[in-house]
């Protein structure tokens, strides 16, 4: 058997007018979509775009788009998937510029009392979820990605994903018959928190325009990218590392290794994005009886 190829995503440039050329044709499509469907923003979603670009670019040329065209025939893909990623990925590129640009003179500042308190709250979050599912398959490798965090951008992110992880029915039946360290009200604190430190960056998900347009183009990235993502997996792991070639967007915008240092994470420009990441954990959640801390 030939060794697969050691490839990942290629570099692609995204070009602005070309971002808003497609923003202004897949506009009516982001519109059309129910405010019950949209997803939470809690990642860079230019970033995220711009790998979405570059993997819709690869699967355009004609050898990768005929196996997706014959993927289409036996009916069990749609090829208006990949034919409209590109478009798509360039709507929610210009999404999350024009709101950046809408947020630009707003104060950027968090209140240093905010900041400090919220690291509490996330860090004794961190360490129950951690002392019972550092080394599960599926959580132990969010748990990571949420250690990795810098910045306040990502400590608000952090904050949303312990949230989550503590409503999990199957992690809150564990974690909950801990009376020292469990505090019911946590997941609540620690959203309203992400929520005030969303607002000082202006980054909050509600009550403005452009954040609500970024939200619908992150959606429609969302379901578009996965079913190309889906489909590429399943015809080429014999030929190429598909975890490379076709990462999670959110796993790789995520990934410990994107972080920016102190800072604030950067934002994907009109420059290229090189996309590498390993193998993602799709494991069930083994739920552990430990007891005691």
């Amino acid at each position: 058997m030939a060794a697969k190829r050691n490839v990942s995503v290629p570099v692609s440039e995204v070009e602005a007018s070309a971002a808003s050329k497609a923003y202004d044709a897949v506009r009516s499509r982001l519109e059309a979509i129910p405010r019950g469907e949209l997803l939470p923003v809690r990642i860079d979603v230019q970033a995220a775009a711009a790998v979405a670009h570059s993997v819709a670019i690869r699967d355009s040329e004609r050898e990768r788009r005929q196996a997706f065209e014959r993927l289409a025939s036996a009916q069990v893909f749609d090829l208006a998937a990949l034919d409209s990623l590109n478009d798509v990925a360039l709507t929610a590129w210009h999404a999350r510029q024009q709101q950046l640009a809408a947020g630009a003179g707003s104060s950027a500042a968090v209140p240093i009392a905010v900041v400090g308190e919220a690291q509490d709250v996330r860090g004794r979050m961190l360490r129950l979820l951690e002392y019972y599912f550092d080394d599960d398959v599926e959580l132990g490798p969010k748990l990571s990605i949420i250690r990795s965090g810098r910045g306040h951008q990502d400590l608000a992110n952090d904050l949303e994903m312990v949230a989550d992880l503590y409503e999990d029915s199957e992690v809150r039946a564990l974690i909950s018959r801990d009376p020292k360290h469990y505090r019911a009200g946590d997941p609540r604190t620690a959203r309203a928190f992400a929520a005030e430190i969303f607002k000082s960056l202006g980054l909050s998900p509600a009550n403005t325009s452009a954040a609500e347009t970024t939200q619908r183009a992150w959606t429609l990235l969302s379901q578009t990218y996965d079913q190309v993502n889906r489909a590429g997996r399943f015809l080429f792991p014999d030929q190429e590392d598909v975890n490379a070639t076709y990462p999670s967007l959110i796993g790789y915008v995520r990934a410990p290794a994107s972080r920016s240092g102190a800072g604030e994470p950067g934002t994907a420009s009109g420059g290229a994005v090189h996309c590498t990441m390993g193998r993602p954990r799709r494991e069930s959640l083994l739920t552990r009886a430990t007891s005691g801390y």
